[in-house]
């Protein structure tokens, strides 16, 4: 499996703790993507498209891929 590249990074909740986060790999720009929130449930889509890219729970963050650590 090849690494490919990617533009930003969602950042969720772990169930490994409150301290710990999860990160999945975007392929867009932090920009490119709307978060709607009801109650503590989070979904996130791509702006354009539409699709779903998370559903679960938040809270949650998209950073860019070059100032993530």
């Amino acid at each position: 499996m090849t690494d490919r590249p990617h533009l930003a990074l969602l950042r969720m909740p772990s169930w490994l703790g409150p301290t710990v986060t999860e990160e999945i790999r975007l392929d867009l720009a932090p920009e490119c993507y709307l978060v709607s929130t009801q109650g503590a449930r989070v979904r996130i889509v791509e702006r354009d498209s539409g699709q779903l890219v998370y559903a679960g729970m938040g809270p949650v963050e998209i950073v860019a891929a070059d100032t993530a650590r």
